[in-house]
């Protein structure tokens, strides 16, 4: 079970937002249509000229930062524990991590070992049911997914492998968990704009 501690979640927000007074049954909000969204945004024949006409200066940064929200573990107390139920190995480490970086802007991210960091970007969905924590592993990005034990699914193995995409037996059965977590994967792999000026990209 994780129980590390949050942090500093979306400005107006508390962690716990979403947990009923007796703190371990959660309300179940459902931003399936927001993550659509995002998700038809990284799509290639996405329509940008109609959107921001509709939607003036909105970005798709703007739109992850309502659905990932960076914390802190080191403080804090975040309410709701995860247990892992899967995870995603990167292929281009340099790239990633600048994509997190731009995206999830944490104001301190701990490199004192680059072996294996342990949590580097932690993050959880708005209801924090669903967790993400970017770590290296051997150098190497990685990328680890954790739900609560309601959508937690278990099938035993023998060894337990360390990168984010080995098969130990873990899913999440939770549709909008998944969708959350297969949304974030996608946008640490698309190309992103960091300042039109001069055409800068990561």
């Amino acid at each position: 079970m994780d129980t590390r501690p949050a942090g500093r979640l979306a400005p107006g927000r508390q962690p716990g937002d979403f947990l009923t007074d007796k703190g371990d049954a959660m309300n179940k909000p459902d931003y399936t249509e927001t993550l659509n969204k995002l998700q038809a945004m990284f799509a290639g024949d996405f329509d940008w000229e109609e959107y921001h006409g509709e939607h003036g200066s909105e970005e798709p940064e703007d739109i992850f930062r309502t659905l990932f929200l960076w914390h802190d573990y080191r403080t804090g107390d975040r309410k709701v524990g995860t247990a892992d139920c899967g995870g995603h190995h990167f292929d281009d480490t340099p790239k990633v991590f600048y994509r997190a970086m731009h995206l999830f802007q944490p104001s301190q991210i701990d490199l004192s070992d680059m072996y294996k960091t342990g949590s580097m970007i932690d993050f959880v969905s708005p209801c924090e049911q669903f967790m993400g924590s970017l770590q290296l592993f051997k150098h190497e990005c990685q990328l680890y997914f954790s739900c609560v034990n309601e959508y937690r699914h278990t099938e035993s193995r023998g060894i337990r492998g360390g990168w984010a995409d080995c098969d130990n037996g873990e899913t999440c059965t939770s549709d909008l968990g998944n969708k959350w977590f297969q949304t974030v994967v996608a946008a640490l792999e698309r190309e992103w704009m960091i300042y039109g000026g001069n055409d800068f990209t990561v």
